[in-house]
């Protein structure tokens, strides 16, 4: 959620910095990967799955970070390299990103051994 709200701070607001820890910044990859203990988690957040219709998909476009970069904030992302709920590659993927199209703003910080919640 402090992805999401980064991005939809509004016009005349201004973030001083987001702090995004092990976030699932791919809701679309995130479900496709099924990810949590019963692989319903993004379903369950979002109330529908991507393909139920055309406007299931446009609620995980607008919902998901990976969908709305770049990012226009100061942003620190991190996340385990153990993580076993949220995979380090998807987080990874979306600070890549991320930094790609905002170098100036993005740092990220994958932390050695640490699993989700030691995050």
């Amino acid at each position: 959620l402090a992805l999401w709200s980064g991005h939809n701070c509004p016009g005349n607001a201004k973030v001083s910095a987001v702090l995004a820890l092990a976030p699932v910044a791919d809701l679309l990859k995130g479900h496709e990967l099924r990810i949590s203990d019963d692989g319903d988690a993004i379903e369950r957040y979002m109330h529908c799955v991507p393909d139920a219709s055309e406007s299931s998909l446009q609620a995980y476009k607008e919902a998901s970070p990976q969908c709305l970069l770049p990012v226009t904030f100061p942003l620190l992302v991190a996340w385990g390299d153990a993580d076993k709920d949220v995979p380090p590659d998807l987080v990874k993927s979306y600070a890549d990103a991320a930094s790609a199209m905002s170098p100036e703003l993005v740092k990220a910080l994958a932390i050695p051994e640490a699993d989700h919640f030691a995050i």
